[in-house]
């Protein structure tokens, strides 16, 4: 999250230290306004572009820094882990907007080669509603705090290098982005059914998201 959101910052400064081009209402270029001194430029990108690109990011800081104050494990059904979790959904939207943006922007490239953005964009579908599908799943298995009747805890007699205890977070998250994977294509690689209602109701929203997404190639 921090080497994303640096990216921001970067390009913050970069724009500090260019020229910018404001189009004029009426479409002509001659009466475009050329920003050139880092005073005005720096106005410029704090009223147009700083409260939808770097402001969502250090809300989420701020309330990382008041709750890590404590140094305490959260519980799953923690507010303040809540409070954390809610404060991000304004990054995840501004990452959304900047991706559709660039590839709006890429599409109008006559030297970009639209076959391979098409296939760029269609993987990037592909892997971001996998991983959206497995993290919903996982964390429906923490909330539950990892019971006995969740996938999470059932998959540790499946994959003998897996433990729920002494596993990495890489680890969980490869377990993670397999289920995911699994629930979009349909495969039936997996032999664990849902077992608890909260399971079969998320796997009713994926078979859903899977009738669209498969609309969506075609």
């Amino acid at each position: 999250d921090v080497s994303m959101d640096l990216l921001f910052l970067v390009e913050a400064i970069l724009i500090l230290n260019t020229v910018v081009v404001i189009a004029s209402a009426s479409g002509k270029e001659k009466d475009n306004i050329t920003l050139s001194r880092r005073a005005d430029i720096a106005k410029y990108y704090f009223q147009s572009t700083f409260p939808h690109t770097l402001l969502p990011c250090l809300g989420m800081y701020v309330v990382c820094f008041i709750f890590a104050k404590d140094g305490h494990d959260l519980g799953p059904w923690d507010v303040r882990l809540w409070v954390w979790w809610i404060s991000t959904l304004p990054r995840l939207v501004l990452r959304g907007r900047r991706l559709v943006g660039y590839y709006k922007k890429m599409e109008l490239e006559l030297e970009v080669n639209i076959y391979r953005l098409q296939l760029f964009k269609f993987a990037c579908v592909i892997f971001q509603a996998c991983h959206w599908v497995g993290c919903l799943f996982y964390f429906e298995s923490r909330l539950a705090q990892f019971h006995t009747d969740t996938w999470v805890y059932r998959y540790q007699f499946i994959l003998q290098d897996f433990d729920l205890n002494s596993s990495t977070q890489g680890e969980h998250y490869i377990v993670m982005l397999y289920k995911g994977f699994n629930m979009v294509s349909n495969m039936g690689y997996e032999r664990i059914a849902p077992s608890n209602k909260w399971e079969v109701l998320w796997s009713i929203v994926v078979m859903f998201l899977q009738v669209g997404l498969s609309a969506y190639i075609l």
